[in-house]
């Protein structure tokens, strides 16, 4: 059975599905369509005997329904995880029944998510797996060096290595005030308390924004010996950023580039405002430093899930002192971190990929084979009509995003309309079939595999990879 693997933030899920995609490839002998959210969705909704592992997402957003697709299968690993990180009313419209009844299998982090599901739902569902997620296998000693040379160029040019990732919904791609009535419109409901406490909790980011970027200038400034790398939020504007910060030491830069994940490998300190990719810090037992100065803008959310790895301020200048001073004196000195099995399933011994064949091989393997790859081009034809239309569409809806009645109209008629040309491009630009062939043939050389695989280039980002016989 040909097997779907959705990519919609190519920075965050890209390297991490690929990996998924080999193995199932040459553990499984299954067929896996892997590459731009929409067009794997698209084959799903247009074929049968399919299996989609959907990336998660509002109930609003949701069309997977059984009654219509009922000879194809879903299973949802949720990109935004851990759950308890989530705010109220970001995690209700994620797991709604709606969706969780609908699903053959959901593939939860860790415990903790497991549990909150089956509290939610008030009864325990036994589709519900606590497998972990791929992005960690890829942190396992056996993988690992699958990001040796990138983190060997990282360390070359950047010694002496101090990583900062940006989790702030601030300088948006989309703009600032556009993501607010996005997010309002998609996720909070009519109630006017509801909405006049999300608007203080955003005041609140503002301020502890601005404090964060002035620790990091004065901690640069300090330490001219030690490189700080700001790593933008996939959806934030570098051009915003530069502005914001117009007076940076020369050690102080802004870089956006490739995956996270050798960033984390090389550094040597790890600061962050409550970011996920901490978890990743942890698992690799980095030394972590947690600043938010008003925990106020958490609200709702479990900021104690940042707290249980590393040490956390909330103090401005003790913060600062204290990084100051182990930087001058013994940066060794500061605590490395771990995550609990709890948080996420495969920090150890656990691995999502050998825990997911062994699920599909039980549940799926002999109910079909794969998809032709033919069926799969014709079906992208098919809509080649309706892709041109919808350029259209995309092209005039753009030009009426500029002006503020149209825009304002757009919204009320559906609020992901409101979602830009820039806004998709700052998730998904381009997946080459040279990329992939070249990390394919990186993994394949790490883990000394003698499979071959035959990538098919069925549209623009959208591949099918299937093992040669």
């Amino acid at each position: 059975m040909t097997i779907g693997l959705p990519i919609e933030i190519k920075v965050r899920e890209y390297l991490s599905k690929v990996f998924l995609a080999f193995n199932l490839v040459e553990k499984l002998d299954q067929d896996v369509l892997i590459g731009e959210k929409n067009k794997v969705y698209n084959i799903f909704k247009n074929t049968s005997k399919f299996y989609l592992i959907s990336k998660g997402g509002p109930v609003g957003l949701f069309k997977f329904f059984k009654k219509k697709y009922n000879k194809n299968f879903l299973g949802l690993l949720d990109e935004e995880a851990p759950l308890p990180n989530l705010s109220k009313h970001e995690l209700i419209p994620r797991i709604h029944e709606k969706i969780l009844n609908n699903l053959d299998d959901y593939y939860a982090w860790g415990l903790n998510d497991k549990n909150l599901l089956i509290n939610y739902l008030k009864k325990k569902k036994t589709n519900i797996k606590s497998y972990g997620h791929p992005k960690f296998d890829l942190l396992k000693k056996k993988n690992i060096g699958i990001f040796r040379n990138d983190v060997k160029k990282i360390k070359k040019k950047y010694k002496n290595l101090i990583f900062i990732p940006s989790s702030f919904s601030l300088d948006q791609v989309l703009g600032d005030k556009e993501t607010d009535e996005y997010q309002i419109a998609n996720f909070l409901s009519d109630n006017k308390n509801i909405k006049n406490n999300w608007v203080l909790t955003k005041n609140i980011e503002k301020k502890n924004y601005n404090s964060f970027l002035k620790l990091l200038i004065d901690l640069a400034k300090t330490n001219p010996k030690y490189n700080f790398v700001f790593r933008p939020h996939p959806k934030q504007l570098i051009d915003n950023l530069n502005k914001k910060i117009f007076e940076k030491p020369k050690n102080f830069h802004i870089i956006y580039e490739g995956t996270i994940t050798p960033w984390i490998i090389s550094c040597d300190l790890y600061i962050h405002y409550g970011c996920t990719s901490s978890i990743e810090a942890a698992v690799l037992n980095k030394k972590i430093i947690l600043f938010i100065e008003n925990e106020r803008a958490f609200k709702g959310r479990n900021i104690n899930l940042f707290k249980t790895f590393g040490k956390s301020f909330n103090n401005y200048d003790k913060c600062k002192n204290y990084i100051n001073y182990h930087l001058k004196y013994d940066l060794k000195k500061i605590k490395s971190s771990k995550v609990s099995k709890k948080y996420i399933s495969n920090n150890s011994k656990l691995s999502f990929v050998d825990a997911f064949i062994n699920n599909y091989k039980m549940k799926y393997l002999k109910k079909t084979k794969n998809i032709n790859p033919i069926r799969i081009t014709e079906i992208c034809k098919s809509q080649q009509k309706n892709r041109l239309i919808n350029l259209t569409f995309s092209w005039v809806k753009n030009v009426l995003l500029k002006n503020y009645f149209f825009s304002k109209t757009l919204k009320l008629l559906n609020p992901n309309l409101m979602l830009s040309k820039n806004y998709k491009l700052s998730k998904l630009d381009k997946i080459s079939l040279k990329e992939i062939r070249k990390d394919l043939n990186i993994i394949k050389s790490n883990i000394r595999s003698k499979i071959k695989i035959r990538i098919y280039e069925i549209d623009n980002n959208l591949f099918l990879l299937s093992k040669k016989k």
